[in-house]
């Protein structure tokens, strides 16, 4: 399929999906089938990975209606260890409009008291 279509459908809670260069598996979206470049929190928030990146998802995710909420939110690497085993990776936060990123973030942690790590 399409890229722009598999943004779109990722985006949209979709679990399996390919296209040329990217793959959903899950909540993640890989690049060339290895590399996670974003994580799928809930609907409308998902975390985009910086130290690896993916043009085509990036120029994409404004027509989509998201903006980056936090860049480099803390609790970012808590959740990419807890859902992708992955401690060192990078991310940025983006919700898309009328969306509480933050909010889902600390849920997604596990984060009782509100605005913790930030």
């Amino acid at each position: 399929m399409s890229e722009p279509r598999l943004f779109d459908e990722f985006l949209a809670g979709a679990r399996t999906g390919h296209s040329a260069s990217h793959h959903i598996e899950e909540s993640a979206l890989l690049i060339d089938r290895i590399a996670p470049v974003a994580l799928r929190l809930d609907e409308g928030v998902v975390l985009i990975r910086t130290d690896v990146q993916s043009r085509e998802l990036l120029m994409n995710l404004p027509g989509l209606g998201y903006s980056i909420e936090v860049e480099d939110p803390q609790l970012a690497t808590v959740v990419s260890l807890q859902v992708l085993g992955m401690p060192a990776a990078m991310w940025d936060l983006w919700a898309r409009q009328g969306a509480d990123g933050r909010e889902t973030l600390e849920r997604v942690a596990g984060v009782d008291a509100p605005g913790a790590g930030w």
